[in-house]
């Protein structure tokens, strides 16, 4: 039996654009300066240092500036990124970037600089960066690597991760976003970024088989600059990412922590230089941006082992570091009794230490919660947010107050549930040989109409229905037409349920129809499709409203998109008209079930979130409308009584403010 959930509210998504000057010149901080990054991707204090005036060659002239000659280069200026946010990233040796982006300036060795990117986002649109932190202000040489990186940010009450996996070989469990990232891009995701909380849930509808954590995209390469042959077919090079640090509107850093690859060196006098070579690559080292270092965390104080080397890092604490949460590389064996030793090394694991005289860690989230495929896997870089999933909190029950299956009602027997928009619930079913729809005020469970339809008209496929000029919602049959999508066939139907016109595709969809929807927003038909995928995998589609007159002979075309996990067998709820689609997954046995909020494209645009009824009962409607609050249909059996319960919804929130 289908369900028809719909959903109606508004989710804002706002990613700032790259004000900065046309030249898009950096800052850095050169040694002897007192430096802070701010969030413009300026820096605080320290500006006489040298100036860039070439492809990006370390010369170590002027107070730690870099010189050279050629395009790109960095100024030394307070220029710059100007945004509500930055997301600051580091990225391997061979890394070349976009053409006129701070990384491609770095050239040859961007791999010891930390860069800035004001407009992360999901799209293919090419985006810029700036470096914002030179190889010399950390104490390195500008042929060491930056391993990962971090500042001290707050303890998160609800941690949401910000993560990258290497290019190659690496995928997402199946049907999660890296998986599909994986499987469209040849497995270039290397310089794409994900988002997780860790939170697990089936990945089929109701309670069975094995659960997951999901992943969403929360910043493509190119988005950020970054190069691989989809963005940048000219080069085959894979940009790769290393270490990542969301900063928010306001803050500002004036100490980095920071780990090197193991072949690093460091400059002569440096914390770096000074550290075993066998345990330069599992040491936190700490920097003031002034050109020195020192050694923040040992390898013995994070649990890690000589010739451990860390992969992501995340330093959290108030005032001071309280806990260091980390990957490692696949094969680190990390000291006994630790979680690194009980994992066996495994690389796409979240480890947590206190960094004390402990000298352990523990596994705070594995790859499972994370969405991945395999424990050998590696996170590449690691962020940490504090953002809290929405809640939705009961408030208040009504019943239908015309029982459906009433005399008075006519409906002999319930089928489903559907909804018209507006905080106004359907009800198909059937009575004395024909099909019958009811229709209720969701907020007040008020009875507003009955339709009689021809027998059969709605009870294969799926059907929605759309109005026309005079529409009324306190008649919502009136002035309205059907429509239904059976097969590979897209029917026009008037109100009675009469056909009246019949359409076929360019490119027929493949698979079973699950649902229909009608978004008047874009006067779009929005359908589901089951294509038989094991784990399940609606695509949804969009499909234009054929205009009144249209003839049948005209062939429609459509949109598609792929579902993620948690949410990719869900149910559709409906739009908010802002370009944000929700969707909603059963779990555990349909006595709850996780909602995403999807955008046109298909991207998580904000946390999934669970949603559980106050009572046991079959669900066969959720909506989140402005006329009629956040609801839920139940009943416990097709026999009623059928009962709404209404809920506050809190937090909608942005992944990057």
């Amino acid at each position: 039996m289908r369900r028809a959930w719909v959903t109606s509210v508004a989710l804002s998504w706002v990613l700032a654009e790259a004000c900065g000057d046309s030249a898009h010149k950096d800052v850095q901080p050169g040694p002897g300066s007192d430096a802070a990054i701010l969030p413009d991707g300026s820096t605080e204090g320290g500006l006489d240092g040298g100036v860039d005036s070439g492809s990006g060659g370390d010369s170590g002239s002027g107070s730690g500036g870099d010189s050279g000659s050629g395009s790109g280069g960095d100024s030394g200026s307070d220029g710059g990124i100007t945004a509500t946010g930055l997301l600051l990233f580091s990225v391997s040796p061979g890394a070349v970037g976009l053409s006129g982006t701070g990384v491609a300036s770095a050239q040859p060795h961007p791999e010891s600089s930390i860069f800035g990117a004001s407009a992360p986002g999901t799209g293919a649109s090419a985006g810029m960066n700036q470096r914002v932190v030179s190889a010399s202000a950390l104490g390195l040489l500008v042929t060491d690597t930056v391993d990962a990186f971090s500042a001290l940010v707050p303890d998160p009450a609800s941690a949401v991760y910000l993560f990258s996996v290497p290019n190659g070989g690496v995928q997402g469990i199946a049907p999660t976003r890296v998986q599909r990232e994986a499987a469209s891009r040849s497995d270039f995701v290397g310089a794409d970024v994900f988002f997780s909380d860790g939170t697990k849930s089936f990945r089929d509808l109701g309670a069975t088989g094995d659960q997951y954590g999901y992943n969403g995209l929360v910043a493509s390469a190119a988005s950020l600059g970054l190069s691989n042959p989809i963005t940048n077919p000219s080069v085959s090079t894979r940009d790769d990412l290393t270490g990542l640090l969301a900063l928010p509107l306001g803050a500002s850093v004036s100490v980095v922590y920071f780990s090197v690859g193991s072949a690093s060196l460091g400059l002569t006098g440096s914390a770096v230089a000074a550290t075993a070579a066998n345990e330069r690559g599992c040491t936190v080292f700490k920097s003031p941006l002034d050109g020195t270092s020192s050694v923040a965390f040992s390898c013995a104080a994070l649990g890690l082992a000589p010739g451990d080397e860390l992969d992501a890092l995340a330093v959290v604490g108030t005032g001071a570091p309280s806990k260091i949460l980390f990957s490692v590389a696949t094969g680190a064996t990390g000291l006994a009794g630790s979680g690194v030793a009980a994992q066996s090394g495994a690389g796409s694991v979240i480890y947590a230490s206190t960094g004390d005289s402990a000298h352990t860690n523990t596994v705070l989230v594995d790859h499972v919660g994370l969405g991945l495929a395999s424990a050998a896997s590696e996170l590449d870089a690691l962020a940490v947010l504090d953002l809290a999933p929405p809640a939705a909190n009961y408030t208040t029950s009504c019943t239908l107050a015309l029982d459906p299956l009433s005399a008075d009602a006519g409906l002999g027997t319930f089928f489903s549930a559907n909804d018209l928009g507006n905080g106004i619930l359907l009800l198909l079913g059937s009575d004395a040989g024909s099909d019958v729809l009811l229709a209720y005020d969701a907020k007040s469970c008020a009875f507003l109409q009955r339709k009689s339809v021809a027998s059969g008209a709605l009870t294969s496929g799926a059907w929605t229905l759309a109005p026309l000029a005079g529409w009324s919602a306190s008649t919502p049959f009136d002035s309205a037409e059907i429509w239904k999508l059976d097969g590979p066939t897209l029917e026009r139907r008037d109100g009675s349920g009469a056909l009246v016109n019949s359409y076929a595709f360019s490119s027929p969809p493949t698979g079973d129809t699950v649902s229909l929807g009608y978004d008047a927003s874009t006067q779009s038909l929005l359908a589901l499709i089951d294509p038989g995928d094991n784990p399940t995998r609606y695509t949804r589609l969009s499909i234009a409203r054929p205009a009144a007159g249209t003839p049948d002979t005209q062939l429609l075309d459509f949109t598609s998109v792929e579902l993620d996990h948690p949410c990719a067998a869900g149910a559709y709820l409906g739009t908010n008209g802002f370009g944000v689609y929700y969707f909603a997954q059963p779990n555990a046995t349909g006595l709850e079930a996780r909602v995403c909020p999807f955008s046109a494209s298909g991207e998580l645009v904000g946390l999934p979130f669970t949603w559980s009824p106050n009572t046991q009962g079959d669900t066969y409607a959720m909506g989140l409308s402005s006329a009629s609050g956040a609801y839920i249909l139940h009943t416990g059996n097709l026999n009623g009584p059928f009962t709404i319960e209404h809920a506050t919804l809190s937090g909608v929130n942005p992944v990057l403010p």
